[in-house]
């Protein structure tokens, strides 16, 4: 398993077997299903970083009149090149991460094989605008998996584990498979608002590529947490996902696939006549 390659390139992540099969990832696959709450918060949060950048460009003005033209370009040099929501969304993978890797770096430690390279989660932040201190989302997140893991017992069996099914043709990377409430489980952990549907057919694949690679015996639990970011969120939240869905999830996530998979023959077709 070690010798398995994950691949990023600029369409999405797949992963290289040893032996030389290139198999599409989980997460690139799961991009075909629409998100409008996503293209909903692009657009708010869009809006908001152009009625600010108005603002101040409204304030630097001074009662002063200007053109047309020279509002525009005063209102798109604030603006900045990178667009709101996507230094927003970047902003969430990053704390995202840091929470993911100081898990794991506990996890290993349960495990005996802890990194000197101890993953630090900033307690507290300062607004730039207001200077007002505040806890750091990473560190409500945290807080809020400490609470899990106390309440869940858990004992992990692996981590980080790359996986995948040759039957499928899929691979990805699982966050933990072990032990909690006692039952033999599959986690993944999740730092968004809320616990999307897609997520279910994540934990579903992921599971029965970790069967499939007779890594676990079927029945087994899935389950997915989410771990809050704001001071405010009332903590975190759970979906187990039963034995019983499997079935039905892993027909919807091969129809994902299938659409990927069209999208993409399409999309190399038309390449093809583009470079002809």
């Amino acid at each position: 398993m070690a010798g398995v390659k994950q691949n990023n390139g600029p369409r999405g992540r797949s992963y290289t077997l040893e032996d030389g099969t290139k198999l599409k990832s989980v997460t690139t696959i799961l991009k075909v299903i629409d998100k409008p709450a996503l293209m909903n918060w692009a657009a708010n949060t869009e809006r908001e970083a152009c009625v600010e950048a108005a603002r101040v460009v409204y304030e630097r003005l001074g009662g002063n009149v200007i053109s047309d033209v020279s509002f525009e370009a005063a209102l798109l040099t604030e603006l900045t090149t990178v667009k709101s929501h996507r230094r927003q969304a970047e902003s969430a993978a990053a704390i995202g991460t840091l929470v993911h890797a100081r898990i794991e770096w506990e996890l290993r430690g349960k495990m005996g094989k802890k990194s000197k390279l101890e993953p630090r989660i900033p307690e507290q932040q300062i607004d730039r605008k207001t200077r007002e201190v505040t806890e750091h989302p990473a560190h409500v997140a945290y807080r809020a998996y400490q609470a899990w893991a106390k309440e869940a017992q858990l004992k992990p069996l692996a981590i980080e584990q790359k996986v995948w099914s040759l039957k499928y043709k899929y691979a990805g990377t699982m966050d933990v498979y072990g032990e909690c409430y006692g039952a033999r489980t599959l986690l993944d952990w999740k730092t968004g608002k809320s616990i999307y549907d897609e997520a279910k057919l994540q934990n579903a694949a992921y599971r029965h590529a970790w069967v499939e690679m007779e890594q676990a015996e079927a029945p087994i639990t899935g389950l997915i947490v989410k771990l809050p970011k704001m001071p405010d969120d009332p903590g975190f939240e759970t979906k187990v996902i039963t034995w019983d869905e499997q079935e039905k999830l892993m027909v919807a996530f091969r129809a994902a696939k299938y659409l990927s998979d069209w999208i993409e023959a399409n999309y190399k077709a038309w390449k093809e006549k583009q470079d002809a």
